[in-house]
């Protein structure tokens, strides 16, 4: 059993590598679309404010990063390293201190 599910999973993780949706080009408007997604649903942005949230399959960290800007203090977690590497790059270009991101695996 154990064996069936290291396949799966290593055969998921090179097809997510490979096609990695969230791998944003332009990081601004990435976060203008989270944030239009927020919207959308009617989540006012202030609400983050003094909350901590844990953000688990949090790809690239678009909507991490987003409620850090808004005030939370954010974890973000994703199986992908790359993707991993991607969310610590783009919150230390914006400067955000109040989220962090881990590579944990959901297997």
């Amino acid at each position: 059993m154990k064996k069936n599910s290291e396949l799966i999973k290593n055969k998921l993780l090179k097809l997510y590598k490979k096609n990695n949706p969230s791998n944003p080009t332009n990081l601004n408007k990435r976060l203008k679309i989270a944030q239009n997604d927020l919207e959308k649903l009617s989540f006012p942005l202030r609400f983050f404010k003094n909350l901590s949230v844990g953000d688990f399959g949090c790809g690239t960290g678009e909507f991490a990063i987003l409620a850090a800007k808004n005030g939370a203090k954010v974890e973000g977690f994703d199986f992908n390293e790359i993707s991993i590497q991607i969310a610590k790059k783009n919150s230390k270009k914006l400067k955000i201190k109040n989220c962090k991101f881990f590579k944990k695996e959901f297997f």
